[in-house]
């Protein structure tokens, strides 16, 4: 059986949104981090996994930062668009029983 997550994979848009995804909704109801919209919180996670994967595999510069930083926007927002995408067709608002 392969590897879920590798390096290699995590080096990749698809791959650092779906570790990400799994990690944000993870720690998104623990204590510490509850308060903070999740929003942020996926884009710290985003961020961290971009700098951390690029300086992992041997890649990571100074002068690479920003392209890196930018990626890291992209895997967020990848991130997001996807949970979006799981969330179609299901009520948004509460039931009478909930009111």
């Amino acid at each position: 059986m392969q590897e879920p997550f590798t390096n290699e994979f995590l080096g990749t848009i698809a791959g650092a949104a779906a570790a990400t995804t799994l990690i944000v909704e993870l720690i998104k109801d623990l204590k510490p981090v509850k308060r903070c919209p999740t929003r942020w919180i996926v884009i710290a996670v985003a961020e961290t996994i971009t700098i951390l994967t690029t300086w992992l595999n041997g890649q990571f510069a100074w002068n690479k930062l920003l392209p890196c930083f930018l990626n890291g926007l992209v895997v967020a927002s990848t991130a997001m668009a996807g949970w979006h995408v799981t969330q179609i067709g299901k009520s948004t608002t509460k039931k009478e029983s909930e009111k």
